[in-house]
């Protein structure tokens, strides 16, 4: 093998280990994850739920707590854009004024019973299943 063959050879290897191997160019934007060959956003790209590859079912539900424990229960279909596209809120604000926890807000209900104040917990779990 002639010197400058290994010359080229040392070169590469030592660029390899100090700059680690090269990327694929794939650079995801804040927020995102790198999934596959793409981003991802594991908390509202419903392939990938939490996780590269982990579909959210349809069958989980979001469980808000508040600080006095009353708790509203909130389908998966009904906030999926696919489904039932429907704006929840988490409120940090009243009337300009910072509130000192969080309410849990959703503008479709009609009479509020599932507004949650002093939010402390958001859940997702999988829906209880019913044995036949």
């Amino acid at each position: 093998m002639s010197s400058r063959r290994v010359l080229a050879m040392v070169m590469v290897v030592t660029a390899v280990a100090l700059t680690g191997c090269p990327d694929t160019g794939i650079v995801c934007r804040t927020g995102t994850n790198r999934c596959g060959t793409g981003c991802a956003d594991y908390a509202s790209d419903r392939r990938n739920c939490g996780g590269c590859g982990q579909a959210c079912a349809a069958s989980q539900v979001c469980v808000a707590t508040g600080s006095d424990g009353y708790q509203a229960v909130i389908a998966w279909g009904e906030i999926d854009p696919e489904f039932g596209s429907q704006p929840i809120l988490v409120a940090f604000e009243r009337d300009g004024e910072t509130l000192e926890l969080p309410t849990l807000v959703i503008p479709g209900d009609a009479r509020g019973g599932r507004y949650v104040s002093g939010l402390v917990n958001l859940s997702l779990r999988d829906a209880p299943t019913v044995s036949q």
